[in-house]
């Protein structure tokens, strides 16, 4: 039964709801407000079926479900807690480990017996292939990854530590943190008529592969079913796994699918080769087919076939969802007016922003399109909202040929969401048009303002600055990656899960003239640069610099820093928990990244062999930095600790992160 309002007045005598509409109603207003709350109700009631099953119930039930079959971790995932009787059937079998590893860290994950792979001497009058002692180099070779099925000699460290591997008792969890993120139909960047990259910023960044599920929990993962790197070899032997619709390239040539005609094979359209920077052009270009290099991003089309159009779909590699990106993040759009859209309702950025400007709104871009922008302005009506944003499951890319500069009268409020920026900078700027700029924030959300240089930004080292408040405004970043930024002291910079990256020489955050800048608050981030400004509270951060002062602040009574790594010889207000300590005993612990390159899968992802106090010093125990959210300390505790259940008796267990 629906509780409506119009149902439960119906339901009164007719004498009454006469005597209440002489009235003005007051009955049905009451009756109103009790169907809400009957509303309320009902679906309480509808949840306490839904709750019964694990699919559908409540994220706080989850752990008393869990009670009822014996998981006792009240942080159990969903996933595990469906799981936990497939996992007692099989116990023991490396399928089992798998899959358990899966629902608790979210990661993909290969389980290796590495007893199966030890090199053994043989009968010769009973062979045993899968137990061979001798290397087969015409097998494909997946060397440095899981899936390498060479024989080895006996190991006897232990695999815990993670340095043993090749022994009897040994079980691996092999791990991949990175993700594979989805490009969909996005322009290729050109370089000349015949060579192009398949990023549209122009950088050399390694194609991923797209995993395939896996429908059954008893089933092993392989090399298609985990975000490894494409490799040369393995295009050039199975092109029609990585090829065409739903796989992990799609190439559409002046508009047209690239795909083999009947009786063709992709070897007969495409060769795998390298491409690399050779005598000021690249290496093995190609006279006939075309050339693909996986490994930089790269394409190469015949002296004969160059094409005016090239769009692609391809996967990259990155540890989180932040930063421009096809990820859903629908929830953080303005839905208080219905998007003006581009190229729908106009052709070009700069119109979709003077059509807002008087009574503001939002600007959706519902392709993943290259845009240029010259010399753009977003403004906001007082006391109004404007909102410049990528349409769900989107990527544009907008270059700014000068500046996009954003003003707006008293109490209002601009956002960008969604987006990549190249080339020029962000202005708020102190007036605009002969008046005040009164902007009262500016946010920036899932946005990349990019941190190094592209083909349409080739200004390196150091980095350009990507955004410069003038302004008495707040600025404020989330899941965003952001290149230098400049603030005039009467403005705020608010960062949570943000990289602010100007390189560890450079200056990630001052003055526009280089002196003191604003008020900074960081949440969970990683500033990569020098930082001056006037007063700092910051939680679960990393500063990193190679400057005798990394770190400065002038107002040292104000605020406090709590639970971050900051470099010696910074100047900070109040330190609690922060590494190094002040006693802490040499050598000082220091953040070891994967990679500092912006073009790397592993940009700014702490690597295993940072120091403990850093992978674990935040508040909750996790890791410091831009990724703290993503709890990676924490689920691998919780995997160390639920593996010994599902081992077999006197096997050894050890993970090793493959990204």
């Amino acid at each position: 039964m629906s509780f409506t309002a119009e149902r439960l007045y119906a339901l009164l005598p007719a004498i009454y709801r006469e005597r209440d509409a002489a009235q003005g109603h007051p009955l049905r207003a009451i009756v109103s407000i009790m169907a809400e709350q009957l509303v309320v109700i009902e679906e309480d009631i509808d949840q306490l079926y839904d709750d019964l099953f694990i699919d559908t119930c409540a994220d706080w039930v989850v752990p008393y479900l869990g009670a009822l079959v014996g998981v006792s971790d009240a942080e159990a995932s969903r996933a595990e807690v469906a799981n936990t009787l497939a996992y007692r059937r099989r116990k023991g079998t490396a399928a089992v480990l798998e899959q358990l590893a899966r629902d608790i860290t979210a990661w993909p994950t290969s389980v290796v017996e590495y007893f199966s792979r030890l090199a053994t001497t043989q009968y010769l009058n009973h062979l045993r292939p899968a137990h061979a002692s001798v290397v087969d180099i015409r097998a494909p070779r997946w060397l440095g990854t899981p899936f390498d099925s060479w024989p080895r000699n006996l190991e006897v460290r232990s695999i815990s530590s993670g340095r043993g591997r090749y022994n009897i008792p040994n079980i691996g969890l092999h791990l991949w943190r990175l993700r594979s993120l989805s490009l969909s139909d996005i322009p290729a960047s050109r370089l000349d008529d015949r060579r192009w990259r398949f990023d549209p910023l122009g950088r050399d960044i390694p194609l991923f592969n797209r995993p395939q599920p896996e429908r059954e929990i008893s089933h092993l993962a392989g090399p298609e079913n985990v975000p490894l790197p494409l490799r040369s070899r393995e295009l050039h032997e199975r092109p029609e796994r990585y090829f065409g619709p739903g796989n992990s390239i799609e190439i559409s040539i002046d508009g047209t699918p690239l795909e083999p005609a009947p009786g063709q094979e992709w070897s007969d359209l495409v060769r795998i080769c390298n491409l690399m920077d050779h005598a000021g052009s690249w290496a093995h270009l190609p006279s006939s087919l075309i050339a693909i290099d996986p490994e930089r991003g790269r394409i190469a089309f015949p002296q004969n076939a160059t094409p005016t159009e090239l769009q692609v779909t391809v996967h990259h590699g990155f540890a989180a969802e932040m930063g421009g990106g096809e990820y859903p993040r629908q929830e953080s759009f303005d839905t208080t007016a219905s998007p003006v859209r581009v190229p729908g309702d106009h052709t070009t950025i700069e119109d979709a922003l003077n059509a807002v400007a008087e009574d503001g709104g939002a600007i959706q871009i519902d392709d993943s399109d290259t845009y240029t922008l010259n010399a753009a302005e977003l403004r906001v009506p007082t006391g109004g909202r404007v909102e410049l944003r990528a349409a769900e499951g989107r990527r544009p890319v907008l270059v700014l040929n000068g500046d996009l500069t954003v003003a707006g009268g008293e109490n209002s409020l601009a956002s960008l969401n969604g987006l990549v920026f190249t080339g020029g900078a962000i202005q708020v700027p102190e007036s605009h048009g002969g008046d005040t700029n009164q902007l009262a924030e500016l946010r920036i959300s899932h946005c990349t303002l990019a941190p190094r240089g592209s083909d349409h930004d080739t200004v390196a080292d150091p980095p350009p600055v990507r955004c410069q408040v003038e302004a008495n405004c707040t600025l404020i970043g989330y899941r965003s990656i952001i290149g230098p930024v400049r603030s005039a002291q009467g403005a705020e910079l608010q960062l949570a899960d943000c990289l602010l990256d100007a390189g560890i020489d450079n200056d990630a955050f001052t003055s526009p003239s280089g002196d003191t800048g604003g008020v900074l608050d960081v949440q969970a981030s990683t500033l990569i640069g020098r930082v001056h400004c006037l007063s700092l509270t910051a939680q679960d951060s990393i500063f990193l610099a190679s400057a005798s002062e990394p770190v400065r602040v002038d107002r040292l009574q104000q605020a406090c820093v709590r639970f971050c790594y900051v470099p010696p010889g910074s100047r900070t207000p109040r330190r609690y928990r922060c590494v190094p300590a002040d006693d802490a005993a040499q050598p000082l612990p220091v953040p070891d990244f994967t990679s500092l390159l912006w073009s790397d899968p592993g940009y700014a992802q702490l690597s295993a062999r940072t120091p403990a106090a850093i992978r674990a010093g935040a508040e909750n125990g996790g890791e410091m930095g831009v990724f703290h959210h993503l709890r990676q300390t924490q689920k691998i505790g919780r995997l160390l600790r639920s593996l010994p259940e599902h081992l077999r008796l006197s096997l050894e267990a050890g993970l090793f992160f493959e990204s």
